[in-house]
């Protein structure tokens, strides 16, 4: 069976988000299909869902995406889900905003230099990859329906912002904006990935990941268009906790379907 988009989601419960928006969902063998209405007209799309099983990173990601491009052959693929937003970084990313970079930037390849005691220099990381730039037709739909000043994704939410939290949620579809990716789960503000990832675009950073650089690679093979929108529930930091799971998820596959509705 061929559908109009996938959605690709690590976790159980971003998957959830997605499938509780969907109409008429059913399970087609590993893969979950529904239907979203499209936007000022008569018909519907099909959307796939490919759930990654909580296998974050890259190990599973490229290879299931890659998969599902193949068996449902998607005109479009779209990523899913929760990350770390910088706050620091000049978009200034709050909790619960949602991410939607431009491009893709894999923090894991890399030369590591040892210290010299000769010369006295400390050992070094010489970071060797570059942004990878999303779908342009997809992230310029994105871009448009982030200005909506009705916001209709809004609606779509059911869970409650954290108490305290400012309303309604920033959505950051900034022109070259990129997020890192890597297989590493940072909790640590002088993690060195993370320092890099501000140091090297501190004009376009928005925050880490784990899945969307693999997932965009198998796109690439298959000549997918590919884009990603995920809210931050962290900041890469010691301080983590779930509050802002559950909104973060909602938002994220909101918005997604509000892409894809307007597509």
């Amino acid at each position: 069976m061929a559908v109009n988009f996938l959605i690709v989601a690590a976790l159980r419960d971003e998957a959830a988000a997605i499938e509780r928006l969907l109409l008429l969902p059913e399970p087609l063998g590993e893969y979950v299909v529904g239907k979203v209405k499209r936007a000022g007209e008569q018909g519907y799309y099909t959307v796939g869902i490919v759930n990654l099983y909580d296998g974050m990173g890259s190990l599973h990601a490229g290879p299931v995406t890659q998969q599902a491009i193949t068996t449902l052959q998607p005109s479009a693929v779209l990523m899913t889900g929760i990350a770390a937003g910088f706050e620091e970084a000049q978009a200034a990313v709050q909790l619960g905003d949602l991410m939607i970079p431009y491009g893709v930037v894999p923090y894991e390849l890399a030369k590591l230099v040892g210290a010299n005691k000769e010369l006295d220099t400390p050992a070094t990381v010489q970071h060797r990859g570059i942004a990878w730039a999303v779908s342009e037709s997809l992230w310029r739909t994105a871009a448009n329906v982030a200005q909506d000043l009705e916001q209709p994704w809004i609606s779509m939410i059911s869970a409650a912002r954290p108490e305290g939290a400012a309303s309604p949620p920033k959505i950051h579809a900034i022109p070259d904006s990129v997020i890192g990716c890597g297989d590493k789960i940072v909790a640590d503000e002088e993690a060195e990935v993370r320092q890099w990832l501000l140091n090297t675009y501190p004009r376009q950073v928005l925050g880490l990941e784990m899945e969307s650089f693999p997932a965009l690679r198998a796109c690439r093979i298959l000549d997918t268009p590919f884009v990603v929108a995920k809210a931050s529930v962290d900041k890469a930091t010691l301080a983590k906790d779930d509050r802002w799971r559950v909104y973060s998820c909602e938002l994220s596959a909101a918005f997604l379907l509000s892409i894809v509705k307007h597509y």
